[in-house]
Protein backbone atom coordinates (compact mmCIF):
# COMPACT_ATOMS: atom_id res chain seq x y z
CA UNK A 1 0.00 0.00 0.00
CA UNK A 2 1.16 3.63 -1.15
CA UNK A 3 1.81 6.40 1.42
CA UNK A 4 -0.62 8.18 -0.17
CA UNK A 5 -2.97 5.86 0.35
CA UNK A 6 -2.34 5.52 4.06
CA UNK A 7 -2.49 9.32 4.70
CA UNK A 8 -5.85 9.23 2.36
CA UNK A 9 -6.97 6.20 5.11
CA UNK A 10 -5.75 8.93 8.18
CA UNK A 11 -7.69 11.50 6.66
CA UNK A 12 -10.96 9.75 5.86
CA UNK A 13 -10.72 9.00 9.38
CA UNK A 14 -10.10 11.70 10.84
CA UNK A 15 -13.33 13.58 9.23
CA UNK A 16 -15.53 10.42 10.10
CA UNK A 17 -14.68 10.01 13.97
CA UNK A 18 -14.73 14.18 14.20
CA UNK A 19 -18.34 14.28 12.45
CA UNK A 20 -18.71 10.89 14.95
CA UNK A 21 -17.90 12.95 18.27
CA UNK A 22 -19.73 16.10 17.12
CA UNK A 23 -23.48 14.03 16.49
CA UNK A 24 -22.57 12.89 19.71
CA UNK A 25 -22.32 15.44 21.13
CA UNK A 26 -25.33 17.58 19.89
CA UNK A 27 -27.46 14.77 21.55
CA UNK A 28 -25.53 15.26 24.99
CA UNK A 29 -26.40 18.83 24.69
CA UNK A 30 -30.25 17.95 23.65
CA UNK A 31 -30.84 15.50 26.06
CA UNK A 32 -33.56 17.57 28.09
CA UNK A 33 -35.13 18.88 24.69
CA UNK A 34 -38.37 18.07 24.15
CA UNK A 35 -39.56 16.33 21.23
CA UNK A 36 -35.37 15.76 20.19
CA UNK A 37 -34.23 11.80 18.93
CA UNK A 38 -31.34 11.03 19.10
CA UNK A 39 -29.23 11.35 15.75
CA UNK A 40 -26.41 8.57 14.40
CA UNK A 41 -23.85 8.82 11.94
CA UNK A 42 -24.08 7.23 9.07
CA UNK A 43 -20.33 4.95 9.14
CA UNK A 44 -19.34 3.11 6.08
CA UNK A 45 -15.98 0.41 6.42
CA UNK A 46 -13.66 -0.49 3.31
CA UNK A 47 -12.07 -3.57 2.73
CA UNK A 48 -9.51 -3.02 5.47
CA UNK A 49 -12.07 -2.40 8.09
CA UNK A 50 -11.66 1.97 8.25
CA UNK A 51 -14.73 3.89 9.09
CA UNK A 52 -15.34 6.67 6.68
CA UNK A 53 -18.56 8.92 6.02
CA UNK A 54 -21.67 7.70 3.47
CA UNK A 55 -20.98 7.91 -0.02
CA UNK A 56 -21.88 11.12 -2.02
CA UNK A 57 -25.61 11.59 -2.07
CA UNK A 58 -26.46 9.72 1.26
CA UNK A 59 -27.65 11.74 4.39
CA UNK A 60 -24.74 11.64 7.06
CA UNK A 61 -26.78 11.76 9.52
CA UNK A 62 -30.22 9.91 10.43
CA UNK A 63 -32.58 10.00 12.98
CA UNK A 64 -33.75 7.03 15.05
CA UNK A 65 -37.30 7.00 15.39
CA UNK A 66 -40.07 4.48 15.18
CA UNK A 67 -42.74 5.12 12.93
CA UNK A 68 -44.84 2.47 14.49
CA UNK A 69 -44.48 3.95 17.96
CA UNK A 70 -45.65 7.33 16.34
CA UNK A 71 -48.72 6.31 14.52
CA UNK A 72 -49.59 4.66 17.86
CA UNK A 73 -49.15 7.66 19.92
CA UNK A 74 -50.65 9.55 17.16
CA UNK A 75 -53.77 7.31 17.69
CA UNK A 76 -54.25 7.19 21.23
CA UNK A 77 -53.40 10.88 21.78
CA UNK A 78 -56.51 11.36 20.04
CA UNK A 79 -58.59 9.51 22.56
CA UNK A 80 -56.54 11.27 25.38
CA UNK A 81 -57.60 14.78 23.89
CA UNK A 82 -61.17 13.59 23.62
CA UNK A 83 -61.62 11.94 27.26
CA UNK A 84 -59.74 15.01 29.00
CA UNK A 85 -62.13 17.56 27.14
CA UNK A 86 -65.07 15.36 28.39
CA UNK A 87 -63.41 15.16 31.60
CA UNK A 88 -63.28 19.15 32.32
CA UNK A 89 -66.43 20.14 30.61
CA UNK A 90 -68.42 17.55 31.99
CA UNK A 91 -67.36 18.30 34.94
CA UNK A 92 -68.20 22.18 34.88
CA UNK A 93 -71.83 21.69 33.06
CA UNK A 94 -72.33 19.42 37.10
CA UNK A 95 -71.32 22.55 38.85
CA UNK A 96 -73.71 24.62 37.02
CA UNK A 97 -76.29 22.47 39.04
CA UNK A 98 -74.36 23.27 42.17
CA UNK A 99 -75.75 19.62 43.59
CA UNK A 100 -75.56 19.23 46.90
CA UNK A 101 -75.72 22.68 48.39
CA UNK A 102 -78.31 24.82 49.54
CA UNK A 103 -78.40 26.65 46.11
CA UNK A 104 -78.91 23.62 44.48
CA UNK A 105 -82.59 23.32 42.52
CA UNK A 106 -82.84 19.89 44.85
CA UNK A 107 -82.68 21.64 48.00
CA UNK A 108 -84.51 24.95 47.11
CA UNK A 109 -87.58 22.18 46.01
CA UNK A 110 -87.41 20.37 48.96
CA UNK A 111 -87.82 23.85 50.73
CA UNK A 112 -90.43 24.79 48.68
CA UNK A 113 -92.80 21.55 49.22
CA UNK A 114 -92.16 21.99 53.00
CA UNK A 115 -93.35 25.65 52.81
CA UNK A 116 -96.21 24.12 51.71
CA UNK A 117 -97.13 21.40 54.40
CA UNK A 118 -96.53 24.31 56.58
CA UNK A 119 -99.10 26.51 55.39
CA UNK A 120 -101.25 23.30 55.70
CA UNK A 121 -100.72 23.26 58.65
CA UNK A 122 -101.87 27.09 59.48
CA UNK A 123 -103.89 28.07 56.18
CA UNK A 124 -105.16 31.22 57.38
CA UNK A 125 -101.61 32.34 58.19
CA UNK A 126 -100.17 35.36 55.63
CA UNK A 127 -96.81 34.78 57.21
CA UNK A 128 -96.64 31.42 55.99
CA UNK A 129 -98.41 32.07 52.32
CA UNK A 130 -95.34 34.79 51.95
CA UNK A 131 -93.05 31.83 53.24
CA UNK A 132 -94.65 29.62 50.23
CA UNK A 133 -94.20 32.63 47.60
CA UNK A 134 -90.43 33.43 48.71
CA UNK A 135 -89.48 29.71 48.18
CA UNK A 136 -91.18 29.52 45.43
CA UNK A 137 -89.12 32.23 43.73
CA UNK A 138 -86.36 31.13 45.12
CA UNK A 139 -87.15 27.65 43.16
CA UNK A 140 -87.94 29.64 39.76
CA UNK A 141 -84.53 31.90 40.60
CA UNK A 142 -82.93 28.62 40.87
CA UNK A 143 -84.24 27.47 37.48
CA UNK A 144 -83.74 30.36 35.63
CA UNK A 145 -79.85 30.28 37.09
CA UNK A 146 -79.24 26.35 35.96
CA UNK A 147 -81.15 27.72 32.40
CA UNK A 148 -78.85 30.33 31.81
CA UNK A 149 -75.42 29.05 32.86
CA UNK A 150 -76.48 25.99 30.64
CA UNK A 151 -76.90 28.15 27.52
CA UNK A 152 -73.76 30.57 28.30
CA UNK A 153 -71.49 27.49 28.32
CA UNK A 154 -72.44 25.98 25.41
CA UNK A 155 -71.88 29.26 23.93
CA UNK A 156 -68.66 29.53 25.41
CA UNK A 157 -67.92 25.77 23.75
CA UNK A 158 -68.66 27.36 20.43
CA UNK A 159 -65.99 29.39 20.81
CA UNK A 160 -63.70 27.48 22.19
CA UNK A 161 -65.00 25.48 18.90
CA UNK A 162 -63.96 28.32 16.51
CA UNK A 163 -60.47 28.52 18.08
CA UNK A 164 -59.87 24.72 17.96
CA UNK A 165 -60.45 24.95 14.12
CA UNK A 166 -58.09 27.85 13.73
CA UNK A 167 -55.39 26.09 15.89
CA UNK A 168 -56.19 22.89 13.59
CA UNK A 169 -55.67 24.70 10.31
CA UNK A 170 -52.28 26.63 11.85
CA UNK A 171 -50.91 22.84 12.37
CA UNK A 172 -51.81 22.00 8.85
CA UNK A 173 -50.14 25.00 7.18
CA UNK A 174 -46.91 24.27 9.54
CA UNK A 175 -46.78 20.54 8.96
CA UNK A 176 -47.05 21.17 5.19
CA UNK A 177 -44.16 23.94 5.12
CA UNK A 178 -42.22 21.57 7.02
CA UNK A 179 -42.59 19.09 4.76
CA UNK A 180 -41.05 21.24 2.01
CA UNK A 181 -38.13 22.04 3.85
CA UNK A 182 -37.23 18.55 4.75
CA UNK A 183 -37.06 17.79 1.65
CA UNK A 184 -34.65 21.06 0.75
CA UNK A 185 -32.09 20.16 3.65
CA UNK A 186 -30.34 17.59 6.11
CA UNK A 187 -31.33 19.50 9.28
CA UNK A 188 -33.39 16.44 11.52
CA UNK A 189 -34.41 19.57 13.97
CA UNK A 190 -37.33 20.16 10.90
CA UNK A 191 -38.37 16.59 11.70
CA UNK A 192 -38.54 17.26 15.64
CA UNK A 193 -40.37 20.01 14.68
CA UNK A 194 -42.82 18.36 12.61
CA UNK A 195 -43.30 15.45 15.26
CA UNK A 196 -43.82 17.48 17.85
CA UNK A 197 -46.89 19.93 15.56
CA UNK A 198 -48.49 16.01 14.61
CA UNK A 199 -48.28 15.07 18.57
CA UNK A 200 -50.46 18.21 19.20
CA UNK A 201 -52.74 17.77 15.91
CA UNK A 202 -53.24 14.45 17.26
CA UNK A 203 -54.88 15.39 20.18
CA UNK A 204 -56.95 17.93 18.79
CA UNK A 205 -58.58 15.46 16.12
CA UNK A 206 -58.62 12.47 15.19
CA UNK A 207 -56.04 11.65 12.24
CA UNK A 208 -54.49 9.21 10.17
CA UNK A 209 -50.59 9.72 8.95
CA UNK A 210 -48.50 8.21 5.91
CA UNK A 211 -45.15 8.82 5.19
CA UNK A 212 -44.15 8.88 1.20
CA UNK A 213 -40.60 7.78 -0.26
CA UNK A 214 -38.93 11.25 -0.04
CA UNK A 215 -39.92 12.08 4.16
CA UNK A 216 -43.07 13.86 3.52
CA UNK A 217 -45.94 12.84 6.13
CA UNK A 218 -49.45 12.85 4.14
CA UNK A 219 -52.22 13.23 6.91
CA UNK A 220 -56.42 13.44 6.63
CA UNK A 221 -59.01 13.44 9.18
CA UNK A 222 -62.37 11.05 8.72
CA UNK A 223 -60.92 10.63 5.25
CA UNK A 224 -60.24 13.86 4.39
CA UNK A 225 -56.64 14.69 3.30
CA UNK A 226 -55.56 17.49 4.88
CA UNK A 227 -52.28 17.58 4.14
CA UNK A 228 -50.53 16.38 0.93
CA UNK A 229 -47.30 16.51 0.50
CA UNK A 230 -46.24 20.38 0.57
CA UNK A 231 -49.99 21.22 -0.39
CA UNK A 232 -52.36 22.00 2.80
CA UNK A 233 -56.17 22.26 3.23
CA UNK A 234 -57.90 23.97 5.64
CA UNK A 235 -61.00 22.76 7.76
CA UNK A 236 -63.99 25.33 8.28
CA UNK A 237 -66.75 24.84 11.12
CA UNK A 238 -70.31 25.62 9.72
CA UNK A 239 -72.70 26.69 12.61
CA UNK A 240 -76.52 27.03 13.10
CA UNK A 241 -78.34 28.51 15.91
CA UNK A 242 -82.12 27.63 16.94
CA UNK A 243 -83.46 29.48 20.05
CA UNK A 244 -80.18 30.45 21.46
CA UNK A 245 -78.32 26.54 21.24
CA UNK A 246 -75.53 26.17 18.42
CA UNK A 247 -75.51 23.32 16.14
CA UNK A 248 -71.91 22.83 14.33
CA UNK A 249 -70.65 20.72 11.56
CA UNK A 250 -66.64 20.24 10.38
CA UNK A 251 -66.45 20.46 6.94
CA UNK A 252 -63.30 20.80 4.56
CA UNK A 253 -62.58 24.29 3.53
CA UNK A 254 -64.30 25.34 -0.59
CA UNK A 255 -66.64 22.36 -0.14
CA UNK A 256 -69.73 21.30 1.76
CA UNK A 257 -68.35 18.14 2.12
CA UNK A 258 -68.76 16.99 5.98
CA UNK A 259 -65.65 15.80 8.01
CA UNK A 260 -66.33 12.79 10.05
CA UNK A 261 -64.62 14.03 13.53
CA UNK A 262 -64.71 10.58 15.96
CA UNK A 263 -62.44 11.86 18.75
CA UNK A 264 -59.80 14.43 19.54
CA UNK A 265 -60.70 17.32 21.60
CA UNK A 266 -62.84 18.98 18.76
CA UNK A 267 -64.59 15.57 18.51
CA UNK A 268 -65.34 16.16 22.10
CA UNK A 269 -66.27 20.15 21.96
CA UNK A 270 -68.70 18.85 18.98
CA UNK A 271 -70.36 16.21 21.00
CA UNK A 272 -70.76 18.49 24.44
CA UNK A 273 -72.34 21.38 22.03
CA UNK A 274 -74.83 19.75 19.47
CA UNK A 275 -75.75 16.86 22.22
CA UNK A 276 -74.36 16.63 25.71
CA UNK A 277 -75.60 20.37 27.03
CA UNK A 278 -78.52 20.48 24.22
CA UNK A 279 -80.21 17.80 25.48
CA UNK A 280 -79.25 18.88 29.24
CA UNK A 281 -81.53 21.88 28.13
CA UNK A 282 -83.75 19.80 27.01
CA UNK A 283 -84.43 18.17 29.98
CA UNK A 284 -84.51 20.59 32.47
CA UNK A 285 -86.74 22.77 30.09
CA UNK A 286 -89.08 19.56 30.02
CA UNK A 287 -89.26 19.62 34.18
CA UNK A 288 -89.79 22.85 34.47
CA UNK A 289 -92.21 23.30 31.95
CA UNK A 290 -94.40 20.08 33.20
CA UNK A 291 -93.99 21.19 37.05
CA UNK A 292 -95.30 25.13 36.42
CA UNK A 293 -98.16 23.06 34.68
CA UNK A 294 -98.99 20.63 37.01
CA UNK A 295 -98.72 23.33 39.95
CA UNK A 296 -100.80 25.66 37.55
CA UNK A 297 -103.38 23.34 36.86
CA UNK A 298 -104.54 22.21 40.36
CA UNK A 299 -103.37 25.87 42.00
CA UNK A 300 -106.10 27.28 38.99
CA UNK A 301 -108.64 24.57 39.34
CA UNK A 302 -109.04 25.41 43.44
CA UNK A 303 -108.99 29.37 43.31
CA UNK A 304 -112.05 28.64 40.60
CA UNK A 305 -114.77 29.64 43.74
CA UNK A 306 -112.91 33.32 42.89
CA UNK A 307 -114.45 36.51 41.63
CA UNK A 308 -111.99 36.30 38.86
CA UNK A 309 -111.61 32.90 38.31
CA UNK A 310 -108.40 30.63 39.02
CA UNK A 311 -105.76 32.21 39.30
CA UNK A 312 -102.09 30.46 38.04
CA UNK A 313 -99.30 29.67 40.48
CA UNK A 314 -96.80 30.51 37.78
CA UNK A 315 -96.99 32.35 34.78
CA UNK A 316 -98.69 30.81 32.17
CA UNK A 317 -96.42 30.85 29.34
CA UNK A 318 -93.62 28.96 30.50
CA UNK A 319 -91.60 27.24 28.44
CA UNK A 320 -88.90 26.00 30.36
CA UNK A 321 -86.55 26.69 33.15
CA UNK A 322 -85.62 30.12 31.51
CA UNK A 323 -88.66 31.88 31.33
CA UNK A 324 -90.37 30.31 34.86
CA UNK A 325 -91.48 32.60 37.38
CA UNK A 326 -94.28 32.87 39.85
CA UNK A 327 -97.54 34.57 39.37
CA UNK A 328 -96.67 38.25 39.84
CA UNK A 329 -100.24 38.59 41.35
CA UNK A 330 -98.70 37.33 44.33
CA UNK A 331 -95.80 39.78 44.63
CA UNK A 332 -98.35 42.76 45.81
CA UNK A 333 -101.03 40.31 47.84
CA UNK A 334 -99.74 36.88 48.99
CA UNK A 335 -103.12 36.23 50.06
CA UNK A 336 -103.70 35.45 46.94
CA UNK A 337 -101.11 32.32 47.27
CA UNK A 338 -103.29 29.16 48.23
CA UNK A 339 -106.64 31.10 48.96
CA UNK A 340 -109.03 28.67 50.38
CA UNK A 341 -112.77 28.88 49.82
CA UNK A 342 -113.72 28.13 53.53
CA UNK A 343 -111.06 29.53 56.27
CA UNK A 344 -109.21 26.96 57.88
CA UNK A 345 -109.32 24.27 54.45
CA UNK A 346 -106.05 22.80 54.91
CA UNK A 347 -106.45 20.40 51.51
CA UNK A 348 -105.49 22.87 48.90
CA UNK A 349 -101.94 23.19 50.52
CA UNK A 350 -101.82 19.78 51.52
CA UNK A 351 -102.80 18.41 48.04
CA UNK A 352 -99.55 20.97 46.28
CA UNK A 353 -97.66 19.73 49.40
CA UNK A 354 -98.57 15.50 47.97
CA UNK A 355 -97.63 16.74 44.04
CA UNK A 356 -93.92 16.01 44.77
CA UNK A 357 -94.90 12.28 45.19
CA UNK A 358 -97.09 11.77 42.28
CA UNK A 359 -95.47 10.31 39.18
CA UNK A 360 -95.97 12.65 36.81
CA UNK A 361 -92.72 12.69 34.08
CA UNK A 362 -92.08 9.46 32.70
CA UNK A 363 -93.63 7.53 35.50
CA UNK A 364 -91.62 9.26 38.25
CA UNK A 365 -91.47 11.83 40.52
CA UNK A 366 -90.38 15.18 40.08
CA UNK A 367 -87.58 14.56 42.31
CA UNK A 368 -86.68 11.79 40.50
CA UNK A 369 -86.48 12.84 37.33
CA UNK A 370 -84.44 15.64 38.30
CA UNK A 371 -81.99 13.36 40.29
CA UNK A 372 -81.88 11.49 37.01
CA UNK A 373 -80.64 14.55 35.59
CA UNK A 374 -78.37 15.10 37.49
CA UNK A 375 -76.82 11.07 37.76
CA UNK A 376 -76.60 10.80 34.04
CA UNK A 377 -74.54 13.89 34.12
CA UNK A 378 -72.65 12.63 37.44
CA UNK A 379 -72.37 9.15 35.55
CA UNK A 380 -70.84 10.82 32.02
CA UNK A 381 -68.28 12.70 34.57
CA UNK A 382 -67.09 9.42 36.11
CA UNK A 383 -66.85 7.57 33.05
CA UNK A 384 -64.88 10.43 31.54
CA UNK A 385 -62.32 10.47 34.54
CA UNK A 386 -61.64 7.38 34.25
CA UNK A 387 -61.23 6.90 30.53
CA UNK A 388 -58.79 9.98 31.31
CA UNK A 389 -56.47 7.93 33.73
CA UNK A 390 -57.11 4.93 31.74
CA UNK A 391 -56.09 6.28 28.51
CA UNK A 392 -53.20 8.25 29.73
CA UNK A 393 -51.59 5.04 31.23
CA UNK A 394 -51.54 3.82 27.49
CA UNK A 395 -49.89 6.96 26.39
CA UNK A 396 -47.52 6.92 29.08
CA UNK A 397 -46.19 3.24 28.50
CA UNK A 398 -45.78 4.41 24.24
CA UNK A 399 -43.81 7.40 25.35
CA UNK A 400 -41.71 5.31 27.37
CA UNK A 401 -41.67 2.89 24.94
CA UNK A 402 -40.68 5.89 22.21
CA UNK A 403 -37.63 7.41 24.29
CA UNK A 404 -36.35 3.98 24.46
CA UNK A 405 -35.73 3.99 20.71
CA UNK A 406 -35.71 7.82 20.01
CA UNK A 407 -34.29 9.64 23.35
CA UNK A 408 -30.94 10.04 24.47
CA UNK A 409 -29.06 8.12 27.31
CA UNK A 410 -26.09 9.59 28.66
CA UNK A 411 -24.31 6.50 29.39
CA UNK A 412 -24.68 5.47 25.75
CA UNK A 413 -23.75 8.62 24.28
CA UNK A 414 -20.58 9.18 26.83
CA UNK A 415 -19.69 5.18 25.84
CA UNK A 416 -19.45 6.48 22.01
CA UNK A 417 -17.91 9.57 23.11
CA UNK A 418 -15.01 7.39 23.96
CA UNK A 419 -15.09 5.23 21.49
CA UNK A 420 -15.11 7.58 18.78
CA UNK A 421 -12.38 9.96 20.40
CA UNK A 422 -9.81 6.70 20.79
CA UNK A 423 -10.59 6.33 17.09
CA UNK A 424 -10.02 9.74 16.35
CA UNK A 425 -6.28 9.49 18.52
CA UNK A 426 -5.48 6.41 16.65
CA UNK A 427 -6.08 8.09 13.17
CA UNK A 428 -4.25 11.24 14.31
CA UNK A 429 -1.39 8.22 15.55
CA UNK A 430 -1.60 6.80 12.18
CA UNK A 431 -1.30 10.58 10.28
CA UNK A 432 1.91 10.96 12.60
CA UNK A 433 3.57 8.35 12.02
CA UNK A 434 3.79 8.19 8.65
CA UNK A 435 4.65 11.92 8.88
CA UNK A 436 7.39 10.74 10.38
CA UNK A 437 8.21 7.95 8.07
CA UNK A 438 8.14 10.54 5.35
CA UNK A 439 10.45 12.73 7.08
CA UNK A 440 13.21 10.06 7.73
CA UNK A 441 12.95 8.86 3.92
CA UNK A 442 13.62 12.66 2.91
CA UNK A 443 16.38 13.10 5.45
CA UNK A 444 18.56 9.80 4.01
CA UNK A 445 17.77 11.51 0.46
Amino acid sequence: MSITNIIEIGRRSLFAQQSAINTTGRNIANVNTIGYSRQRLNLRQDLTGVSYLGSFGQEATSQIRQSFTDMQIWRENSLLGQYHTDSNALSQVQDVFAEPTDSGISNLMTEFWNSWNDLSNDPDSETAKIVVRDKAVQLTNGFNRVHDELMNHQNQIHLELGDKVNQINDAIEQIASLNQQIINTDDHSLKDTRALLIDDLSQMVNISVAETANGELNIAIGGMVIVSGQESNKIKMESSQNDGIWTSQIELEGTQNKIDITSGELGSLLKLQNETIPNTINDINTFAKQFADTLNEIHVSNTSWMENGGISFFNQEVTGAGDISINADFLDDANLLGAVEDDGDASFAQSMFNIQNEKILDNKSFGEFYTGIISNIGSKVNEANYLTDAQSLVLNKLEIQRLSVSGVSLDEEMTHMIQYEQAYNAAAKLVSTVDEMISSILSIV
